[in-house]
Order: structure tokens, then sequence, then C-alpha cells
């Protein structure tokens, strides 16, 4: 069995360890996901596509169509076949909605919070949302608008799938973005209710960010308008107004001063999601491109791209007028690599290093390794200009160098490298304490790369072969041992004395990390242990498992990462947890707290229609009334919520909101009793004579608290039920306009208010 299939195991047995309890989910009917497959139930969908993209960088989305697929018994079913990890999952197609949630892809079984294994995807109703870019009351024409969902906690970038291109089962073409028409207008297809925001990648080059917006479901939105059931609805963000600002110009060309068309050009001004503005255009055929909306308070970090050319960057520290990027082209080596047999050699690397005077030429590809093929072959590409130390090592052979000069674009081809048979060197690994030998420990060269591989056998003894000029850093690696990194001067490797390593007990941090945005457990979330920099992810349940290290005190860090869409920026101000890891145990460090669920009962009930919003000083939840009659409300230790009865009021087409209760912070039970309120006040409002029609009415305390809110009707008339007794000062928009007494099943009419215009 190998060390990672081990280590696998060990953290499935530390991993039983008590974890929070989770609440089953009621899946829908649908699509649902199981352990080996895609189950999808019958439904009526036209042009129906599912798209599942990976959170983690690298891995590419991938594109299921819905349509022509079920089999004999209605249902079909397909193989996932997407990486292990945090996962959006996007589902639409007419006449449902696009909706997009987070799942966790635990190897081959399907995590949501709450479910062990399946996750069923629901197809909801929605709405389509509309709007109007506009720039100094101009339309913006062809403005590209994409949409986010809010809270995102991933370290990708990632917009929304807003439709399918083409019909069939073929591969279609994803549609991630609406364009403005000459009326600077645009239409989003349905949405499902959720937060969203939108980025829009703006003519003059300027990725704008609305701020977010809740969209509620079809039925509420239909409530809210006061339209018929039957009638489709629309919601309307308004005009959104882009600021003006300055223009930069960037003009691409290659070393020879020829234009590069297609280049792309890019800028940035702040490093805070507060303060971030984004640019990015496409060079013309004469290799310009110019980015407006720059603020001149600031200067900015600009940058030019190209395919096979070196990028340009650069920070100024006043914003430029104009910035010019010659690209360098990059150059590319290859070779092969064999054996006296003249056959290829198994295990074989090859990398490259800049010499010192030419370290800040060498593109970020070359300072990894390439394994060479099957064939011999090596192929290193994107390198700068410059002078380089080419090394090529295989275990059980010497390391062979190669020194280089490579000219801009250069494709350069080596002379074929010969490796010869290393010396042999026993050795053997042991417990520090014990002194007892270490079975399966894997022992690797991190440099030179590829020098050597092997594993120690029975007592802990090993043989390598190797042969090299210069000293050899292994790195030592087992399962309930510390990994652990030494270096083997050439001097000893020459003298081929046996070698004696030891290898400390190791120990590991089991972190439990809770979303409390969404008091669910933080699926994908990265944190970093210092000192070694190691990053661990946590799975479907919110934990995550370091590699075995040293005992002593470690540091875990959580950044603060906000996802903007395309762009996500990583904060400094991590969350920090410091931890005393023992030997051969896991020590727990939690970041969150899940907060535990009060059931609140009205009595007498309120009835049908009502809902309970939860309020702190930086949220507001709302708990839909149960079967029942009762409320469930999230409550987390030590947070003091305010409770708002809640009802829909069609005359005035807009919610009445009353204030009830506040759970006190140390509250600990599971039950929440409250007497229903049977006070009530009512009155009128008008302006100039007529009737003040959507106007905001406010009860407020004398210590400033909001304690109810509602807006007129057409009649200009308003009404509180269910007011607990108290003295409250009417606010009518901005004006203070009457302080009244309230008694316990009082029903109080405060009369007619007349307003003077221009006073609210």
């Amino acid at each position: 069995m190998s060390i990672t299939r081990l280590r696998a195991l060990l953290a499935l047995l530390l991993l039983a360890l008590p974890l929070p309890a989770q609440e089953p989910l009621d899946p829908e009917s649908g699509l649902v996901f199981s352990l080996t497959e895609l189950v999808v139930e019958p439904v009526e969908l036209e042009n129906g596509w599912l798209e599942l993209t990976p959170l983690a960088e690298g891995p590419p989305a991938s594109l299921v169509r819905l349509e022509d697929r079920s089999t004999e018994d209605g249902e079909l079913r397909l193989e996932p076949g997407v990486p292990a990890g945090a996962a959006m999952l996007c589902t639409g197609g007419k006449p449902w909605a696009v909706l997009c949630e987070q799942v966790f892809v635990e190897g081959s079984a399907w995590v949501e919070p709450g479910q062990s294994a399946d996750v069923a995807v629901r197809f909801e109703p929605g709405i389509a949302v509309k709007g109007r870019y506009q720039l100094d009351s101009r339309p913006i024409v062809g403005a590209r608008v994409a949409v986010v969902p809010a809270g995102l906690q991933t370290g990708r970038g990632f917009t929304m799938p807003l439709g399918v291109q083409g019909r069939g089962t073929g591969p279609g073409t994803v549609v991630r973005e609406i364009l403005s028409d000459e009326d600077g207008r645009f239409l989003l297809p349905r949405l499902a209710s959720g937060e969203y925001f939108l980025e829009t990648l703006l003519p003059s080059g300027r990725l704008h960010r609305t701020e977010p917006f809740e969209l509620p479901g079809r039925d509420a939105a239909r409530r809210q308008a006061a339209v018929p059931d039957a009638m489709f609805v629309v919601w309307d963000l308004g005009e959104i107004d882009v600021a003006d600002g300055l223009t930069v110009s960037f003009q691409v060309t290659d070393a020879a001063g020829s234009p590069l068309p297609g280049a792309r050009v890019a800028a940035r001004q702040g490093d805070t999601p507060e303060t971030l503005l984004d640019f990015e255009a496409t060079a013309d055929r004469e290799g310009q491109a110019h980015l407006s909306g720059f603020s001149a308070e600031h200067g900015a970090h600009v940058s030019c791209r190209m395919p096979g050319y070196r990028t340009h960057t650069r920070q100024h520290q006043q914003l430029p007028v104009l910035v010019t990027c010659a690209l360098e082209p990059l150059a590319a080596v290859r070779g092969e690599v064999i054996g006296l047999d003249a056959l290829p050699v198994a295990g074989a690397m090859v990398s490259v290093e800049a010499m010192p005077e030419d370290e800040p030429r060498v593109a970020a590809a070359t300072r990894e390794a390439v394994e060479v093929g099957v064939t011999g072959r090596y192929n290193l590409r994107d390198l700068a200009a410059g002078e380089y130390r080419l090394t090529a090592a295989a275990p059980g052979f010497t390391v062979e160098h190669r020194t280089l000069t490579v000219e801009p674009g250069e494709r350069l081809e080596l002379e074929t490298i010969v490796l010869l048979p290393g010396r042999e060197i026993e050795g053997r690994v042991v417990d520090a304490e014990t002194g007892e030998g270490i079975e399966q420990v894997e022992i690797r060269a991190a440099a030179p790369p590829g020098a050597v591989s092997t594993v120690t056998g029975e007592g802990g003894a090993f043989i390598l072969a190797t042969g090299t000029d210069e000293d050899l850093v292994l790195r030592l690696e087992a399962l309930e041992h510390a990994t652990r990194e030494v270096t083997v001067a050439a001097e000893r490797l020459a003298e081929r004395e046996p070698l004696r390593f030891e290898m400390a007990r190791a120990g590991w941090i089991r972190a439990v990390v809770w979303d409390e945005a969404t008091d669910l457990p933080c699926q994908g979330c990265r944190l970093v242990v210092r000192p070694g920099g190691e990053e661990i992810v946590t799975d479907g349940y919110g934990v995550a498992l370091s590699e075995p290290l040293a005992a002593g005190i470690y540091r875990v860090h959580r950044p603060r990462v906000s996802h903007l869409g395309s762009k996500v920026v990583e904060r400094d101000d991590a969350e920090m947890r410091q931890v005393r890891v023992p030997r051969g145990k896991a020590a727990t460090v939690r970041f969150g707290e899940r907060r535990s669920s009060v059931r609140v009962r009205f009595e007498p009930s309120p009835g049908a229609g009502t809902s309970l919003v939860a309020r702190t000083t930086w949220r507001a939840e709302r708990s839909v009334r149960e079967a029942d009659g009762d409320f469930a409300v999230r409550h987390r230790r030590g947070e003091s919520l305010n409770l708002y009865l809640v009802w829909y009021d069609p005359a005035a087409g807009a919610e009445t909101q009353v204030r009830q209760a506040t759970l006190p912070g140390d509250y600990d039970a599971a039950d929440l009793v409250l007497p229903l309120p049977s006070a009530n006040v009512r009155g009128r409002a008008s302006s100039a004579g007529q009737a003040l029609v959507g106007e905001t009415v406010r009860l407020v305390s004398l210590a400033h608290a909001v304690h109810a809110s509602a807006r007129t009707r057409p009649d200009g008339s308003f009404a509180f039920p269910h007011l607990p007794p108290g003295v409250y000062n009417v606010v009518i928009g901005e004006r203070n306009v009457r302080v009244f007494s309230l008694r316990d099943r009082q029903s109080l009419d405060l009369g007619h208010f007349e307003l003077f215009p221009g006073s609210f």
C-alpha cells in the first residue's frame, strides 16, 4: 500500500471524530447525484443543460446537455466525471430559471451540507432581470453584463452560465454575458431567487460591479408588483450610473516594434474590494487599446500579455497617459535523455534555472522541472532570453548539467544527454525517539529534481544510486512521522559512507471551519499552516487535515477571500488560530461557530402569510411560518436578535414589519413562546391636499430603535397590527409627526397628518 493511500486511511480515521450534527435536506424532484451516476427524473424541460465548475484552479467546467437523453424508463443516467473538491452546479432550461448552488465532490461521493452522499438538484421558476447602463445620462451600448452569486468563498473566478446556444446533445456554447442595446438596456434570462451582483465589462475596458441585490422568488415578486399570478414579472434594477474617469492608452509591439494585434492589456487600481477598479481590453490591428474610467488620485498596476511572449507588468505610482509594451518572444529548449543502452530512462526529469545575473528574466514556468516522456524527449517552453543551467537526473543515474544561452524566440535543439549509472549508497531511516527503523518511508530528491526516488524496506534500510557534484536535498515522507528535508553534502556522497536519517513522530492539525454567513460547513475553504506554508482545503463537511507535522506550536491562518466574479481579492487581515501539535495525535482548531435553532411560537398564531425576521446590526434572516405555526430562528450564543413579524400589505404593495421581542445572547432554550399583541394603530397622511402614496412610516422608540415600519396605501392610510404596548414616535419619511402611548389591546386611530411638500 502506498504512502498516499495509507495517509488517506489515516485521514478517514481522524475525521471520524465527532462532528457537529447536520440536519437532513428534503430532496426534490429533478436531477439526483448518486455515488456513481446522475439520475434525471422526467421533467418538462426544453433545451435543458447542466454545468459543473470545479472551484479549484485548473480543472475546466463540464457541460451536459439534457435533450433527448432519456432512457426507456424516462430517467437519464450519466457519469459525473469531475475531480473531487468544491464545485458550482448550475442548471437551466425552459421554463425553469438559471439556478447555481455550491456542492462538494468527495471522491466519487456528492456531499451537500446535511447529506452524506446524494445531492438533489432543484429546478425553480424564476424572474427575468433588466436594467440600463448609462454614463452622464448617455446610454452605454455594448456593455457585457454577467451575473455573480454573492458571498462565494472561492479563489477561482466565476460568473454564472445564463444559457446554452445550440440544441440537441452537441457540445453547444455556454452564454455568460448579455450585451446592452443601443439604449443601454439589458434583459437577463430568468434567475432563481437569491442574492447576486452584476459584473459588467464596459466598452471602455472597465469592469463595473454593482452592489449586491436580493432577488425574490417568482411568487413573492408577483405579490410585490401586485400583478396576477399568470403575468410575467421582470425585476427592474433601474438606471445604473457609471462614473466617468481618465483614459490610459496602450501600444503593444514585439521587440522589433511591429504591432501585436490581439494582445491583452489590463490594469488595476486599489487593492481591497472597496477600492478595486479593474480594466481589460484587446489590442486592435495596430496593437493599440484604450482603457477609460481611471481615478486620477491613484497610480495603477498595468500588464500586457500575448501567448508566446514574455508578459510585461509594471506598477505606476502616478497614473500614466500612455503605456508602451515591447514584448519579447519566449524561447523553447528541446532534446532527448537516454541511458548507455540508448533507451529512454524511466523517471528522468529535466529542469532549468537562470544564472544569478539573469534571475529576473526567467519566466515563471521555467522554475518547474518537466518529466521526460516515454520516448525520452523533453520540451521546456516559455523561456525568456538569457543564460541557463540545465539539469537532467533520474533515480539510479548520475546527474548531468549543461550551460546554454537562449536568444529571444529561439527554438533550441540540444544534443542528446546520456545518463551513466550512479554509485550506490546504503542508508537507514530510524525513529528519533526509539531508534527503531521506519519502513515505507518515501525518499525523493527535492534538488536536483528526479535524482532520487526510493522507499525504505525492512528495518528502515534503503539503497539509492546517484552521482552528483553538488549537494543533494532529500525529502522524507512517512505515514506517522513528520515530513523532513535533509541536505547531504556532495563530499559525503563521494565517500559513499552509509547514511542515517532520523524522523520524529508526527502530529496533525485538524481544522473545522463553519461559514457563519450561511450557517453551513465551509466547503473547499483554504487554510495556511505556518511555519511551513502548507495549504489545506476543507472537505464537504468543512474539515481539513494537515500533512504529518513535527510536534510544536503552529499558526493556522484563514485568508479573507472576496469573490468579485472574474476577479478574486485575498486580503491580508487573515483570521488566525494558534495550536500546539502533540506527537501521534491530531490537534483541532475551529473557525466560525454554528448557530443553534430556536423555535419561536406566538399565542395565538399570527396566521398564514406571515414570516419572522431576525435582525442584528450586521445580518437579517427571514423564517417562514411552518405547518405547526412555529418559526425556526438560527441563534448564536452571545448574539442578540431582534424579532420582527412581517406581513405583505397588498393595498400598499409592500411589507409591514412590527418588532415583537429581543432574543438575548445568553438564551439557551430550544423554544420561545411569545404572546401575540392585540393592540393596533392606524392613521392617514397627505401632502398639499393629496394622499401621500408609498411613503415610509416608522414607529420609533425614544431610544431611536425602529419598532415598526410600513408604507402608505393609495388613499394615504397606514396600519400597524400586533403592536406591543409602549411609547412610540411616528416618523413619516424623515419627519417626526407625533409621540403617543399605546396600552395593551388598545385600538388607536392617530388621525390625519397633513405634511408640507419637501418636509418628508
